[in-house]
């Protein structure tokens, strides 16, 4: 049977209800804040973005050529406003915990706050032993001065700081800085078990 009438409008969750499973496809609004835009090794055609909401985080699901990947990543620290299907995570051959959000396209995505033009004027990388390092995985981008002390294969380097840091960066592009180099990077903060790196990083 053909259902008839007005489509129902998106309805407004929290991160917490999208996590949890109970309202597998429905069409939701959701804001937030884009934190990185990852192509999937898996699936190639999808890319996903970690989208920070109520101090928690939602993946965001989008088919994507390289055009469209390249206007998502002028959003990354941007504040969004967007409409998609909340997606279990078994429907896709990435697997997230609990659901995801799937958006149609660019369309149903729109900027309620631009992020700075200038990716150098990001705040700098705290490096406090102190830092929860939770709440560090959902930082926007971060800064981060030093001396370049090794490179490695896959556009990674390390940097140890003024203050004796080392702190592992993995650069979008080549080329490389060089051993002894001074530089000063900016990238998205990921904590592990050992330090915080900077993944997604540009540097000068």
């Amino acid at each position: 049977r053909i259902a008839e009438g007005v489509p129902p409008q998106p309805i407004s969750l929290s991160a917490k209800d999208i996590l949890s499973g109970r309202n597998a496809y429905r069409q939701v609004r959701i804001c937030g804040r884009i934190r990185r835009i990852i192509r999937d090794e898996i699936d190639i055609n999808y890319v996903h973005m970690p989208l920070v909401m109520d101090d928690e985080t939602v993946y965001i699901s989008i088919l994507s050529d390289t055009a469209t990947e390249k206007s998502l990543r002028r959003l990354i620290d941007s504040e969004i406003d967007a409409t998609g299907i909340v997606t279990p995570s078994a429907y896709m051959l990435r697997r997230f915990r609990g659901c995801t959000v799937e958006i149609q396209s660019l369309n149903n995505i729109s900027v309620i706050k631009q992020a700075e033009d200038d990716p150098y004027k990001a705040p700098m990388l705290c490096t406090s032993p102190l830092s929860d390092m939770r709440a560090i995985n959902r930082h926007g981008r971060r800064r981060i001065n030093g001396t370049v002390i090794a490179t490695c294969s896959d556009r990674r380097i390390l940097i140890q700081t003024d203050q004796g840091d080392t702190h592992g960066i993995h650069f979008l592009s080549a080329p490389l800085p060089s051993c002894g180099d001074r530089i000063e990077a900016v990238g998205i903060p990921e904590a592990d078990y050992y330090q915080i790196n900077l993944l997604d990083a540009i540097w000068r």
